[in-house]
């Protein structure tokens, strides 16, 4: 009875959702959009309007931005999802965005949490998210990444990241 979309525009979600509305079919329910401090413009801009006005959840995917907002690859890409997969390590693997990331070092230290918490906090605590996906492929990663629902994001906080990430 529930179903969902995943990397929509808000054309086609307000479509879908037209659609389902004169025929009485069912709605979706939940829209999965690529979304963290590297992938914010698509959307804050189009899917989170939308899809707030709709009422429809948020389920959020690759929150860590393949592990760049960790600082894993602070001092170049040895190992990891972005030695493996070129076309990801160049979109998002730039200058600008690992000194970003360098940047919320700062802040991480103040809240008394790593950057991968921080990340996923900050995530979590945006209008409209119903869940985060995590990527954790070991246990040590899972505990940390659940030490993120420990970190509050405070409006300052809020805004000071979103300077760092501005787009």
């Amino acid at each position: 009875l529930y179903w969902g979309t995943s990397e929509w525009t808000s054309e086609q979600i307000g479509e879908a959702h037209e659609l389902c509305e004169k025929y009485g079919y069912y709605k979706p329910q939940v829209e999965q959009p690529q979304y963290s401090l590297i992938a914010r413009e698509k959307f804050e801009i189009d899917v989170q309007p939308i899809a707030t006005k709709l009422g429809m959840g948020l389920v959020t995917w690759s929150p860590l931005a393949s592990g760049l907002l960790t600082g894993k690859y602070d001092n170049g890409v040895k190992e990891g999802r972005l030695s493996q997969m070129e076309w990801l390590k160049d979109s998002i693997y730039t200058p600008e965005n690992v000194e970003r990331v360098k940047m919320m070092k700062k802040i991480a230290a103040e809240l008394d949490c790593s950057r991968t918490q921080l990340a996923l906090a900050w995530v979590n605590a945006q209008p409209g998210m119903s869940s985060v996906i995590l990527g954790a492929t070991r246990l040590e990663q899972l505990q940390e990444n659940l030490g993120a629902l420990n970190v509050k994001i405070t409006p300052e906080i809020d805004k000071e990241l979103k300077k760092i990430f501005k787009f």
